[in-house]
């Protein structure tokens, strides 16, 4: 069992759980694709989310686990997930749209 809970668990208690290893960022970005999965179409159907790449994320993460393990930490947000509102324009190779609820800018 992870030693943390995801849908409770800040994002101090999540670096800190990163800087003494007892988690990886890949541990964390499983868990938070757990409960997309569990919510976003079954459960709750909370459809929430536009956008979802697992095999982006868990990529990136397993990137930020090398960069901690050789030593760099950029941040003290390094290794932990966030979403990104389709409002917010981020870089093509990330695969995200950029809506803004509109469809006209679907393909933005």
């Amino acid at each position: 069992m992870a030693p943390f809970n995801i849908r409770t668990a800040t994002a101090t208690e999540l670096s800190d759980l990163l800087n003494t290893g007892r988690v990886s960022s890949v541990d964390i970005v499983t868990a938070c694709l757990a409960q997309i999965q569990q919510h976003h179409r079954a459960g709750l159907g909370l459809r929430a989310l536009i956008s979802v790449h697992p095999e982006t994320a868990l990529a990136q993460a397993a990137d930020r686990d090398r960069e901690r393990a050789q030593g760099q930490v950029r941040s003290g947000l390094h290794g932990i997930p966030i979403i990104v509102k389709d409002a917010i324009i981020t870089c093509r190779a990330l695969g995200l749209p950029t809506t803004a609820g509109a469809v006209a800018f679907q393909d933005t």
